[in-house]
């Protein structure tokens, strides 16, 4: 029997739906409400440093959650679809992440509605259908041109020369690769930050570092490197086993 957190989900699901920003029979891949965990067992364990820090993130500063809403960049108006399980903490269904240097900076918030900023012109009457039937009073700006806004935003984040993942799911991958290739490709025309594609396969974990295709995205510890001021920094340092002196 379903609980009334997955009915609560599923209302809001169904209208997704039927204005055509979720595709049923792909959905598996961006919600935990139904995904088969053996199809998903990689996807789980590639990520599962990420989400466990997120997590406790939320968890650490439950009491005070729009002030870690604003820490990350959410915008106010997606408060309510993040909370669509209707669950205590409001923990998004998939992150996506970039590396900045020295830590890891968080550039979308996927809720499960594939909105597809970067998907082109056509998008964007389905994004200002869906909004205007779920959050009126927040109307959006219609996307003009994906790449080029892209590219400007991310110029404001991102250091130069910095390697931007740009990744699937080895499934997705295998079919939308070409879609991710041109992506890139069209990037990576302007700018000193080098976009390069690839799977969830493509990242190596160790205890000091990661890498995406052999290059070097971060130094794990680093991340305890943010700003003395980030609400983030002391649950971070308690995530990674260190404490304030450890990391200069």
């Amino acid at each position: 029997m379903k609980d009334d957190g997955y009915i609560h989900f599923s209302r809001y699901r169904q209208k997704a739906v039927a204005l055509g920003i979720i595709d049923p029979s792909w959905e598996w891949l961006l919600t935990p409400l139904e995904y088969d965990s053996k199809i998903l067992a990689d996807l789980q364990d590639r990520l599962a440093r990420i989400e466990t820090l997120m997590e406790s993130l939320f968890l650490h500063y439950r009491p005070s959650i729009r002030e870690i809403m604003l820490e990350l960049g959410i915008p106010k108006w997606m408060y309510d679809f993040i909370l669509l399980d209707n669950s205590d903490v409001p923990f998004p269904l998939r992150w996506d992440v970039i590396c900045t240097g020295d830590t890891w900076q968080i550039i979308e918030v996927n809720t499960g509605y594939c909105l597809g900023g970067l998907n082109g012109y056509a998008i964007n009457s389905i994004r200002s259908n869906f909004y205007e039937l779920t959050c009126p009073d927040n109307p959006i700006t219609p996307i003009q041109n994906p790449f080029r806004e892209m590219r400007r935003n991310l110029s404001t984040i991102v250091k130069r020369h910095e390697i931007v993942p740009i990744i699937e799911t080895p499934e997705g991958y295998g079919k939308y690769g070409f879609y991710l290739k041109n992506f890139v490709k069209l990037m990576n025309q302007k700018g000193n930050v080098q976009f390069v594609a690839g799977t969830l396969r493509d990242f190596d974990f160790t205890d000091s570092q990661a890498m995406f295709k052999g290059r070097l995205l971060l130094a794990l510890l680093q991340i305890a490197q943010m700003s003395a001021n980030s609400i983030f920094n002391p649950i971070i340092l308690g995530f990674l086993g260190e404490t304030s002196n450890a990391v200069c």
